[in-house]
């Protein structure tokens, strides 16, 4: 996918990506720097966004997929904000 989207060398951001979501995905779990990593993916998630659901420069059928994908996308995004609003530090009282 990062190939179609013009990377010439797309491994080492797959890589990075996979690294990234592990981590911010496994402090999610544990409860551990759950603002920083909500907010980390929803910067990772615009950022995909951008990058490989450009709908606005497609036509027919594959602007109506990367539509659908990128506004599944926002809706992870209103999902991690959600998440980080909600978490109670419990250091902060």
């Amino acid at each position: 996918m990062l190939s179609g989207a013009g990377f010439e060398r797309p491994l080492p951001f797959v890589y990075l990506a996979a690294a990234a979501q592990m981590a911010a995905g496994l402090a999610l779990v544990a409860g551990r720097l759950v603002r920083p990593a909500a907010y980390g993916l929803i910067a990772y998630v615009a950022v995909v966004n951008w990058y490989l659901h450009p709908f606005w420069v497609l036509e027919g059928e594959a602007a109506s997929m990367q539509f659908q994908l990128f506004t599944k996308n926002l809706g992870i995004m209103a999902g991690l904000l959600a998440v980080a609003g909600a978490h109670h530090d419990k250091r902060q009282d």
